[in-house]
């Protein structure tokens, strides 16, 4: 299998050839969807997210088909002009969020859709080589969108999806980021391939060490 996913009462898997529903309950089959419906050219790539009101999204290669839960009614995902989401690469996660909006990260940026009537928002810092985002916080309080790379750092955007830095945060230690978190107003949590946790200061762009405090009852 390529994905899975599920809801309450049945789950979902993806593979080269098909997504198939299936009962949890009994595990029965319940629905089948060939992906020649979409492609001829061989799959690489194929992950399904179930993102409510009964509709699955299923990525395919490049290409993203909304479809209902019984895998019926498949509509291809684009922007307003009718170009693919995608131009090139493929989708590595999909998250929908508390307010409606699919956020796609792809091996070069992130997409954002407003679920409700697909506005599309693009987001990516200008001027960098690479944005192989590997992981997104979203700040409900501040509205703000922090983005960890592989390779490129952090990345920040305000509430209208703009870059809220002239550039991305990246050191010699802090450029692998494999998870954020929040930790007061201000101060996120920052974990690193290889090179351990690292405090941001939001505001002041600042990245300091992380340091556990050795707890004497533990000893």
């Amino acid at each position: 299998a390529m994905g899975i996913a599920c809801n309450a009462g049945f789950f979902y898997v993806s593979t080269q050839h098909n997504v198939s529903k299936f009962s949890i309950a009994d595990r029965k089959l319940i629905a089948n969807y060939s992906l020649r419906n979409i492609t001829a050219q061989p799959v690489e790539a194929c992950g399904v997210y179930y993102i409510g009101n009964k509709r699955i999204i299923i990525t395919v290669n490049d290409q993203l088909i909304e479809l209902d839960d019984d895998l019926n009614n498949p509509r291809l995902l684009t922007t307003f002009s009718g170009q693919p989401l995608l131009v090139t690469g493929r989708v590595e996660q999909l998250y929908r969020d508390a307010f409606e909006r699919i956020w796609l990260l792809t091996n070069d940026d992130i997409k954002r859709i407003q679920d409700k009537e697909i506005p599309f928002s693009y987001l990516k810092y200008p001027g960098t080589n690479g944005n192989f985002v590997r992981c997104l916080y979203f700040d409900e309080q501040s509205q703000q969108l922090l983005a960890g790379c592989i390779n490129s750092g952090i990345q920040a955007y305000d509430s209208s999806s703009n870059p809220l830095w002239h550039g991305q945060l990246r050191t010699g230690e802090v450029k692998d980021i494999l998870s954020i978190g929040k930790l007061s107003p201000n101060t996120y949590l920052i974990v690193t391939w290889i090179h351990g946790w690292y405090l941001l200061d939001l505001q002041r762009k600042k990245l300091s060490k992380f340091h556990f405090l050795a707890d004497e009852k533990l000893k």
